[in-house]
């Protein structure tokens, strides 16, 4: 895959997500666990936790579950 250093990552670590909403990793943890905001696991096991780019904007914008 060819380096964009100026376009933005398609998907986040529940880390970036974490900082970017100024909230815990838990707290991210728990809101891709039960859906509200829309994540996908890499490999088995220990793979992680990736969060779509667009899934943390359609969360953000009032997409998630509301509080």
């Amino acid at each position: 895959m060819h380096d964009m250093p100026d376009a933005p990552r398609m998907v986040l670590t529940v880390n970036e997500a974490a900082d970017l909403l100024s909230c815990s990793r838990s707290t991210v943890y728990r809101l891709c666990r039960d859906g509200t905001i829309r994540s996908v696991r890499l490999g088995a096991g220990q793979g992680g936790v990736r969060i779509p780019r667009a899934a943390l904007e359609d969360f953000v914008n009032g997409g998630g579950v509301a509080a």
